[in-house]
């Protein structure tokens, strides 16, 4: 009896394995989250899984089931999509469902298609006896699946082909309600692959699918067993199938492939797109089990008229007479209808030669920044078994491998990314028949049967799988500066990048300016440090934009940008300028000391003046000698102001400090240039009386306003008027005495003035007015006589 088994890894072997992690060398794929079962009811086994990508975060993964649905193997299935909250690990949509409706014998090798048109996707697998005790037909189910819950069936049950059929593969044609099921069907005397064409909404009015071409032969019949189809669709309704073809005169297995168009009407057989090809080109050993899948470039709007495909098989012998898994990238030209290999010879997908590497499975998905091929197989590892005694015996277990292929760019050979990954993680008893279908943007999944996923017999694992990611920028590097001819240096911190992949954690640093190869030749970088250092040139400010690459082993780059600015130091104000005053009218000269400002870097210093109000102007009079550092003018006759300006002080990188000043003008007002002398005004006689024009002076020769007042600020008196014009005062004096102090103001255009004072004496007149009454009637009386004696 056994009481242990304990795992060696053989000398010979080029992965490691072990009981509870991936370990990957290289670049190759790693695992998200925990390795789940996807089959909730355990009883017996459930095994041989086929997966198929959806939509953008949903797959659809079926197995059959043994005994679950009351007679031999079942077909059932379940949805999945990554969490929402965490796109790390797998959720179940809804419930595993049953797919077949007929339960006789039992339903075995089940394949899923894409989306059809509808939210729809098909379902294939063959039954091996029917009602009437015949072999082996193929049966179909179509469902609707929406995401949300359970697919729910659309129609019965269909019967693609009723007897002599097996190993049924099915396709999704693009943005259409048509599905292609390819199979191969036994006719005496060969075995040859078929094919027929449905639409998945059918006409009637409860949708049930309908057959829309008759069954058609694909494969020529030029060899005797034309086996285990594959197909994917191309575009403008092209399909390509692919299969095994077993040539009994040489005894040697080959892949096949044929080109179909289907339009829309007749008998497909008569839309062959060329004729039939021999893909394998290695005629050592059998080339078997092909798997395909199509890469939509041109949609994409990648490479027009191009668009691309990869199919991979195992080939047996053609690794030191071991199993390995070969593939072959072509491009299809469809203005001219053309394959075109772009590896004309076969390149290996498995690197291992431990063992046989079979069951190949082949997966396109995008990242942020690359196209990957992803191919999954089953393989074999050495195993060291000792009894109770120590005795050892040495057995080969199955398990399942990975390995990455970037196909990012046109006509160009696929390049391997870092070695064979192991996917699963029992290593004790053998996991097989792997599938894999990409689920969302850098995300895959990947199924298999597993006898350790579950408690009872062989299980479905999934596991959700990543490439290679690319450093992240966490936290981005800020902006430095380095003083003008000084000692720069700077350590961007440690956490400014990160690399979330599990199997990689050092990250090589390198810089240049952008635009360039490398650093300014004053700069240097020490990658291990992550430190910048040089000295600073004497040059004036400049901003140099540095790049930072990180990059990891596997060559996945992120990049950082930051400004580097080389200062110079701007100018310094020591001490204030000093306030001057302007005289209207004279010449101004102001010059500011040369100790107001300094340069740091002892250059020479320029100046320039301003209004520190950009919607204004300083005076054109003003003028600037910044050699001398002088403001002088000719100030104009005007009225007194005070303006600010603005000095800056430039250094010979253009460096600048200002500070503000202002001038006040000045100007002289009015004065007495004589005084006015004091006046008489008798009683009720009429009082005149004008001061000279030039009892008044302005200092520039402005003309003068004048106005009068009491010297106690009130009007003049209701008598006295006073004409500004003539400078006359106006008016019959009340028969009083009394003395009336008046003042005289003359104001020049910018209302300064000069005040002087005089005196008006009103007195009492010494003739009556009876006195003037008979004065008058004795002159009238003389003035009649004269006329008289005249005449």
């Amino acid at each position: 009896m056994i009481k242990k088994m304990i795992i060696e890894v053989n000398q010979i072997m080029e992965d490691i394995y072990a009981f509870i992690s991936i370990l990957c060398s290289g670049c190759s794929p790693h695992d998200l989250g925990e390795t789940i079962a996807l089959n909730s009811h355990q009883n017996n086994d459930q095994i041989s899984p086929s997966s198929s990508y959806l939509t953008d975060n949903l797959a659809i993964i079926v197995w059959q089931s043994s005994f679950q649905d009351g007679s031999g193997y079942g077909v059932y299935g379940q949805l999945v999509k990554t969490k929402t909250d965490n796109n790390e690990e797998i959720q179940l949509i809804g419930s595993e469902f049953l797919v077949n409706t007929r339960t006789i014998s039992d339903q075995t090798d089940a394949d899923v298609s894409g989306y059809i048109f509808g939210s729809r996707f098909a379902v294939v697998w063959g039954n091996e006896w029917n009602e009437n005790s015949t072999c082996c037909s193929i049966r179909a189910q179509v469902f609707y699946a929406d995401g949300s819950s359970t697919p729910t069936a659309i129609g019965g049950e269909l019967t693609i082909s009723a007897s002599n059929s097996k190993n049924a593969k099915v396709i999704n044609l693009p943005d259409s309600e048509l599905f292609v099921v390819a199979y191969q069907r036994f006719e005496s005397p060969n075995t040859e692959i078929y094919a027929v064409v449905y639409n998945a909404s059918g006409t009637d009015s409860d949708n049930e699918p309908v057959e829309v071409t008759s069954e058609f032969q694909v494969s020529s019949g030029s060899g005797d067993e034309q086996t285990n189809p594959d197909l994917l669709e191309l575009l403008d309704n092209k399909f390509v199938f692919f299969w095994e073809n077993h040539n009994a005169d040489s005894n040697e297995h080959t892949i096949s492939m044929q080109i179909y168009r289907w339009s829309g009407e007749g008998t497909i057989s008569t839309y062959k797109v060329g004729g039939e090809k021999t893909v394998s080109s290695s005629t050592d050993g059998d080339q078997t089990l092909p798997s395909s899948v199509h890469v939509d470039f041109y949609n994409q709007g990648k490479f027009p008229n191009f668009t691309y495909f990869a199919v991979a098989w195992q080939s047996s012998g053609s690794a030191s007479d071991i199993d390995g898994i070969y593939f072959k990238w072509c491009q299809y030209d469809y203005e001219n209808t053309q394959v075109i290999w772009i590896t004309n010879t076969e390149l290996m997908a498995s690197q291992s030669t431990v063992g046989q590497q079979r069951f190949p499975a082949v997966e396109y998905f995008q990242t942020d920044e690359k196209d990957m091929l992803s191919f999954v197989w089953q393989g074999q590892h050495n195993v060291s078994v000792y009894d109770e005694n120590s005795n050892v015996t040495y057995e080969i277990q199955t398990d399942v491998r990975a390995s990455f292929f970037d196909i990012s760019g046109q006509d160009i050979e696929p390049t391997r990314l870092g070695s064979d990954a192991t996917i699963s993680k029992n290593n004790i008893f053998g996991d097989s028949a792997p599938q894999i279908s990409a689920i969302t943007t850098d995300r895959f999944l990947v199924s298999w049967q597993d006898v350790f996923v579950d408690s009872k017999g062989f299980g479905i694992a999934a596991q959700l799988m990543s490439s290679n990611n690319a450093p992240t920028v966490i936290n981005p590097i800020e902006d430095q500066e380095a003083d003008y001819g000084t000692y720069f240096e700077y350590v961007f911190p440690s956490d400014s990048f990160s690399d979330d992949d599990p199997n990689f954690s050092t990250l090589e640093y390198t810089a240049n300016e952008k635009g360039e190869t490398e650093l300014p030749d004053w700069l240097s970088f020490e990658s291990s440090q992550r430190n910048f250092s040089g000295n600073a040139p004497e040059i004036c400010q400049t901003v140099i934009e540095i790049e930072v690459h990180a990059r990891d082993e596997c060559d996945g780059e992120i990049i950082d940008t930051f400004n580097l600015t080389v200062v110079n130091s701007a100018p310094v104000l020591k001490q204030d300028v000093l306030n001057p005053e302007a005289t209207a009218g004279n010449d101004f000269e102001y010059i500011f000391s040369e100790d107001c400002f300094t340069d740091p870097e002892e250059g020479t210093l320029t100046y320039s003046k301003s209004c520190p109000d950009s919607d204004t102007e300083l005076p054109s009079w003003l003028l600037f000698d910044q050699e001398n550092r002088k403001f002088y003018g000719e100030v104009p006759i005007q009225c007194p102001e005070t303006f600010n300006v603005t000095l800056t002080a430039l250094d010979e990188c253009s460096s600048s400090t200002s500070t503000n000043f202002s001038i006040s003008i000045e100007r002289y007002p009015p004065y007495v240039n004589e005084g006015i002398e004091d006046q008489i005004a008798l009683g009720t006689d009429l009082f005149e009386f004008q001061f000279d024009d030039d009892c008044f002076s302005d200092s520039h020769d402005s003309d003068l306003t004048y106005s009068s007042l009491m010297s106690d600020g009130d009007d003049l008196p209701d008598w006295l008027n006073f004409d500004p014009t003539k400078r006359k005062y106006i008016g019959t004096a009340p028969n009083s005495n009394l003395d009336l102090d008046i003042t005289v103001t003359a104001q020049n255009e910018c209302e300064q003035s000069v005040t002087q004072s005089f005196t008006i004496k009103v007195r009492v007149s010494d003739v009556s007015p009876s006195s003037y009454r008979q004065l008058f009637c004795s002159l009238f009386i003389f003035s009649l006589i004269t006329i008289f004696i005249h005449f």
